[in-house]
């Protein structure tokens, strides 16, 4: 018989001492998401595909660094938690929960000014596997390129230029 989710986290906890500690312990590359903090405008070009036509939406928000976490603000919305750390599956987590939308993927963390995203995720009814590459550019500017898994393979979607607010 299988073991149950308390019992594999009893296992867990007897076999790595300080795994509870994990939890208090700061993100290893929290820096790394520090100067995402302040306001932005964004501009998402959706590609064209054989059935609809390129399109450009546009909006703002503000990205808040509260504790070990990143927290994202849209217009007349509370911040909800966007970017966090699991420090037991030493993955970085983008969540996403609001009335149109949610998901969650996860990364191992930024490698060479890209962070890059995989999971499943729920766009107004619509459920994707997504992955999202998230391209540093400057301190002021970025670029997220997201690719949706279709029949194996992964297509190209829709890119985002995110750029601060001065």
């Amino acid at each position: 018989m299988s073991k149950n989710v308390y019992e594999r986290f009893a296992d867990r906890i007897a076999s790595t001492p300080g795994y509870v500690a994990l939890a208090a312990a700061p993100p290893p590359d929290f820096p790394d998401f520090a100067w995402l903090a302040g306001d932005w405008s964004w501009e998402m070009h959706i590609h064209s595909t054989p059935t609809t036509p390129e399109r450009v939406a546009t909006g703002e928000f503000t990205y808040l660094c509260k504790g070990a976490s990143v927290w994202i603000r849209t217009a007349n919305m509370d911040p909800l938690p966007y970017f966090t750390y699991d420090p037991f599956n030493k993955l970085w987590v983008l969540s996403m929960t609001n009335r149109t939308s949610y998901g969650i993927m996860t990364s191992p963390g930024w490698r060479d000014g890209v962070i890059t995203f995989e999971g499943d995720m729920t766009f107004m009814g619509v459920s994707m596997h997504l992955r999202q590459a998230i391209h540093k550019k400057s301190n002021d500017e970025m670029l997220s390129v997201n690719e949706e898994r279709l029949e194996g393979s992964w297509v190209q979607v829709d890119h985002i230029v995110t750029r601060r607010r001065v």
